[in-house]
């Protein structure tokens, strides 16, 4: 934790001579030779011992003379040879939160909670992980201020910082994000990891969106673990189905949904990336409120709050969790040692129990937040049981 400097004051006589020594929690920090301070230097002057952490810091001088007169060092606020015990007050900063919309934001650590406290003073240096939780039948959209996207927020308290959040409601429009943190689960079953976030969203500054999703169909992993490639049309729509929802009863497709997507790869120019692709954008961006038959609507809705509940708390995984979330080198270099890297697992297990219920979305998140703190949160993600990570049977 950063903190104001100690500046213990002192002074030279100007016939004398001596070495200052100056201790701090009885550790050296500071020798000051007379031989090499002006001569004129005669008025009393501060000496930096370094930047500690708050608290009560021990502060002790000695006097080591040579020559003829080794006694010329005044202590104008501690006497020689004694302890002063001096308060290093730590500098703090304001982080702000501006609010549009219906839902909330808190912190990690904590003192965010807008809401109702929508400001709170944090160390100067520390990081803060924001975490955008709306309400039922909201949606948020992005950050402003000191983050952007929709993705991660994480703001370093080197001065005072503003953010603002923004929640929606009725039709939404995913950012590149939120489109490449759903393709994580379409392809991989799992939130991502914040090194291959970062390396995918990069590209996607040059990059189109179905050129991403073409790396991640290529993937190693996706052909030699789960075998996209050799799957008929049908059975890659299904599959893409099974990974996003995971649901039963009307989250599970009809015949007639097969159909459609089978008949679609059909088509000259149309691919297995681009269908997915086309299925998250879709999934994400549809007005259900536009749709008149209930029973369409709903199921609709259903589906939508799955997918949208899964980017939110994979989104949480990886803002709080940080580089924690990154598989390990031997992993990234080997699909084959993916599937028990306890990263890659963690990523997997976060998002297994979550439906169209806010309900799991928040506990998962309230897991992620409650475990930062933990000296292994992967390994508290990866042996909790689904009650715990989803307040669910």
């Amino acid at each position: 934790m950063a903190a104001q400097p100690i500046l213990p004051r002192y002074h030279f006589a100007e016939t004398s001579e001596g070495l200052l020594r100056i201790f701090v929690n009885e550790d050296t920090v500071r020798e000051i030779d007379q031989r090499y301070v002006p001569i004129a230097s005669t008025e009393p002057e501060s000496v930096y011992v370094g930047d500690l952490p708050a608290g009560t810091h021990r502060i002790a001088f000695r006097l080591d003379g040579y020559g003829a007169n080794p006694s010329g060092v005044e202590l104008t606020e501690v006497e020689l040879g004694q302890e002063a015990l001096q308060e290093s007050t730590p500098v703090a900063y304001t982080l702000s939160i501006s609010k549009t919309g219906s839902g909330t934001v808190t912190s990690n650590p904590a003192g965010i909670a807008c809401g109702n406290s929508c400001t709170a003073n944090f160390a100067s240096g520390i990081n803060v992980a924001l975490i955008a939780t709306p309400v039922s039948g909201s949606r948020f959209t992005g950050w402003g201020g000191a983050c952007s996207g929709s993705g991660a927020c994480t703001v370093t308290m080197s001065a005072a910082r503003n953010v603002t959040t923004t929640f929606n409601t009725g039709a939404y429009s995913p950012t590149t994000s939120d489109i490449l943190t759903a393709l994580y689960d379409a392809y991989f079953l799992r939130a991502p990891d914040l090194s291959g976030f970062d390396y995918w969203n990069n590209q996607s500054n040059s990059n189109a969106l179905s050129d991403l999703s073409s790396g991640f169909f290529g993937h190693p992993y996706a052909q030699a673990t789960l075998g996209y490639s050799s799957m008929t049309d049908r059975a890659f729509a299904t599959a893409i189905y099974q990974n996003v929802l995971r649901g039963t009863g009307t989250d599970t497709p009809g015949a007639s949904e097969i159909d459609y997507w089978a008949n679609w790869l059909a088509q000259p120019g149309h691919s297995r990336p681009g269908m997915v692709l086309q299925f998250i954008s879709d999934a994400l961006s549809l007005d259900t409120s536009a749709l008149t038959d209930p029973a369409v609507r709903d199921a609709a809705k259903h589906r939508q709050d799955t997918l949208w509940n899964k980017v939110e708390v994979a989104q949480t995984f990886m803002s709080v969790l940080g580089s924690q979330t990154n598989v390990s080198a031997a992993a990234a270099a080997d699909p084959n040692l993916l599937a028990a890297d306890p990263a890659f697992r963690a990523g997997q297990r976060i998002l297994e129990g979550i439906t169209y219920d806010i309900a799991t979305r928040d506990c998962a998140k309230d897991f992620i937040t409650t475990v930062a703190s933990n000296p292994n949160p992967i390994s508290a993600i990866n042996t909790a049981s689904h009650g715990a990570l989803f307040c669910i049977p």
